[in-house]
Parts: structure tokens; C-alpha cells; sequence
């Protein structure tokens, strides 16, 4: 009797040494196969990534202004509004922002938004 349970114990580890080189096998498999599907989920969200950031910065252009105290250049895609040393420029045209309620250059981000989604398909 002692034989048989020692023939089914030695039965069973080799059932087991078989199953867990086959699941490595597979595991092995499967790694392969999801670093393959992320390479190509990366591809195709690069481009969602570039639009994402260009949405942002439309956004950035149309809120700013209005917290930096120049309304007349909310949604201008010349805006910069960034700090250097103690000085603010407003853009390049005007660095400290147009004296008039209302700017004759003023350009649309959004518009410039729509010219890269068209440029990008």
C-alpha cells in the first residue's frame, strides 16, 4: 500500500511540474502579447495626447485672461500671459496688454484649435 500512495504522491507532482510549465509558458505568451497590444494602445494615443494638450492650452488662453485682469484678450490665441521677473507679457504685440476694452489683433484660439484638428486627420 505504502508503494501505491508513494506512485500516486509522485503521479501528482508530475501532473503539477506539467501544469506549472505550462502556465508559465503561458504567461510567458501573454506578457508578450500585452507588451505588443500597449506598444500599439500607445501609437494610437499619441495623437489624443497632442489634441488633449491643444484643447489645454485653448482653455488656458480663454480663462487666464480673465484672472490676469486683461478681458479684452479672452480667447486670443496671441495671448501669453506669462511672468517674467515682475513683468507680465500680455503678447508681443502689446507686453502690457491693450489699453482698449476691445484689441484690433485679436485672433481666435478656437479657430486655430479647428485648423489643427483639420490638419491632423
Amino acid at each position: 500500500m505504502n508503494d501505491l500512495l508513494q506512485e500516486f504522491w509522485r503521479a501528482c507532482d508530475e501532473v503539477a511540474d506539467r501544469v506549472v510549465a505550462a502556465l508559465d509558458e503561458a504567461a510567458f505568451s501573454l506578457e508578450i502579447a500585452l507588451d505588443e497590444a500597449m506598444v500599439d494602445l500607445l501609437e494610437l494615443a499619441e495623437p489624443l495626447v497632442a489634441s488633449c494638450e491643444v484643447v489645454g492650452e485653448s482653455v488656458t488662453q480663454s480663462v487666464q485672461p480673465i484672472a490676469d485682469g486683461h478681458s479684452a484678450c479672452v480667447g486670443c490665441r496671441h495671448y501669453h500671459g506669462q511672468v517674467y521677473g515682475e513683468t507680465m507679457l500680455v503678447c508681443a504685440m502689446y507686453p502690457y496688454g491693450p489699453e482698449a476694452p476691445s484689441c484690433k489683433d485679436w485672433a481666435s484660439t478656437w479657430e486655430h484649435l479647428g485648423n489643427h484638428f483639420r490638419s491632423s486627420q
